[in-house]
């Protein structure tokens, strides 16, 4: 009787929060269905399964219905895990070697054998290495630990969707979408640009967790769910990595310098760098115009320029038990510096950032900018930009019938921006800006089996991005032609995108995601 009426309860709980809450929450867990049955074939009721998570030691208890089936939800992704299957009347069996998917279930078919025939049956399951044979991908540990990656991201994981694939910009398409309408989550927590400020696709420029920290990555490419929304092409769910009862600790360090590159060559536009005149004294080309071959065609130029990006970055990843078979931890920091050598020149300079205009032109620009209005400007040095971020991991058997984990995340990212790069607008040091993103995320969830009929999860995620661009000149834009209003141009002041004030956004969470009766 008292199950019945907890049924009925979860009933009422599921038509009230159940479609609402769960519309846009992102899978963190996987689950495990079985059918169990007698010798003859029919149902095996009652037969004791239970579910041990090895890495943590996590043990969870089910028994089969009338109809000889179970359904375990709320389990770590991974594994490895063994079943065992408890019978009063039949030879017990044990299922080792399971791997579970994320947002996916696992289906275990067994039939017992009468208790005459043998001692125990094993069966082996296998490990998930990669799957992307259609739209929805799931990559585990295995396939993220070999992706080429020097980047750290998880967008080298996710391109490996056949629907998926990285322009230029690095910015990741999924079914040829905008990058910007992905639905991107960790632990479920956004991970969007929602202002829309970088290409990449992501609220920093660098990726918002790291890829060694990352358990399971699952590409989905337009998916037709309640439970997925805030998304256009496809989503990306990552769930990260916890702690288990071995400790772990790994490490590395990454560098890319000019002298480990090799030489890069461009292919530009020919252009006229100063006005041309005919016999007659008409002009005929005004600098800055296309040069054209004798078919009316654009002509171009190819130059071999040295490479100017020095690349720095480091990181760790811990994670162990803080109580044996009960709490576990998961720590993951990461440190990226950049500097771009700009080496600027004049024309004709040869330099990797060579500006049209003459060196001459240049110093009768800075005298008249410093004698006759009082102003200073250069040039400026090489611009630096820094990324710092943590990922701190809690992972809770409260004991078995609930288990939470807790997610702290947290990012400090400042970049240069504004700067010159050759070619006829000669931007100076005024124009450039520090543009900084700081963000702390937290996510905390509940898994919970109260009988073998009602079980549920139950999800708070609190996102904080905060965007700020930081410009130490309050003079306005302004542009100098050296001659017409067109061609060659300095420009100084405070760069006319910078915005004085900064952008914040909060989003609060609470997700429902399953609740099964």
């Amino acid at each position: 009787m008292k199950n019945v009426r907890l049924t009925k309860v979860a009933g009422a709980l599921a038509i009230a929060l159940g479609v609402s809450a769960s519309a846009f929450a992102a899978d963190t867990s996987s689950a495990m269905r079985g059918k169990i049955t007698t010798p003859t074939g029919d149902a095996a009721a009652n037969v004791k399964v239970t579910v041990i998570h090895e890495p943590t030691g996590t043990i969870s208890t089910f028994k089969t219905n009338d109809s000889g089936a179970f359904i375990a939800k709320g389990l770590r992704v991974g594994g490895p895990y063994r079943v065992v299957l408890d019978s009063d009347k039949y030879t017990d069996a044990q299922l080792d070697n399971i791997f579970l998917e994320l947002g996916d279930t696992h289906r275990i078919i067994n039939q017992l054998q009468p208790l005459q025939q043998v001692e125990k049956i094993e069966v082996t399951g296998y490990k998930i290495v990669q799957q992307a044979g259609g739209s929805n991908s799931v990559f585990g540990a295995e396939t993220i630990a070999n992706v080429p990656s020097f980047n750290n991201d998880i967008k080298d994981v996710a391109r490996l969707n056949p629907l998926a694939s990285i322009n230029g910009n690095g910015e990741l398409t999924i079914a040829g979408a905008n990058p910007r309408s992905n639905g991107l989550t960790v632990d479920g927590i956004g991970q969007n640009d929602d202002f829309g400020l970088n290409f990449g696709g992501y609220p920093t420029s660098q990726p918002p967790v790291a890829l060694d920290a990352v358990e399971q990555i699952s590409v989905d490419a337009s998916p037709f769910s309640a439970k997925k929304g805030n998304f256009g092409g496809g989503t990306i769910n990552a769930v990260t990595k916890s702690g288990s009862n071995e400790y772990t600790f790994t490490g590395f360090y990454e560098t890319s310098t000019p002298s480990l590159a090799g030489k890069v060559d461009n292919v530009s536009e020919v252009k006229y760098k100063e006005d041309v005149f005919n016999d007659a004294g008409e002009r005929t080309h005004r600098a800055g115009d296309n040069v054209l071959d004798a078919d009316g065609h654009k002509t171009f130029e190819t130059s071999s320029t040295d490479p100017i990006v020095t690349e720095k970055r480091f990181g760790f990843s811990t994670g162990g038990a803080i109580i044996e078979d009960e709490l576990f931890y998961f720590v993951n920091y990461n440190s990226w510096q950049q500097e771009m050598d700009m080496d600027y020149g004049f024309d004709g300079s040869g330099t990797a950032h060579e500006f049209d205009v003459t060196e001459n032109d240049y110093n009768r620009f800075i005298s008249t900018l410093n004698n006759t209005y009082g102003l200073q400007d250069s040039f400026g040095g090489n611009p630096e930009d820094t990324s710092d971020s943590l990922l701190v991991k809690l992972s809770w058997n409260i004991n078995d019938l609930h288990r939470a984990d807790f997610t702290y995340q947290w990012q400090d990212e400042e970049e240069t921006r504004g700067f010159a790069t050759g070619g006829s607008t000669v931007k100076m040091a005024s124009q450039r800006y520090q543009y900084t993103t700081k963000f702390n995320n937290f996510a905390a969830k509940l898994y919970s089996d109260w009988s073998g009929d009602f079980s549920s999860e139950i999800g708070l995620a609190y996102k904080n991005v905060t965007n700020d661009s930081i410009s130490n000149n309050d003079l306005g834009s302004i542009k100098v032609y050296r001659e017409g209003g067109r061609g060659d141009a300095f420009e100084f002041g405070r760069d006319s995108i910078v915005m004085k004030t900064n952008q914040k956004q909060k989003h609060w969470r609470l997700l429902l995601t399953q609740l099964t009766c």
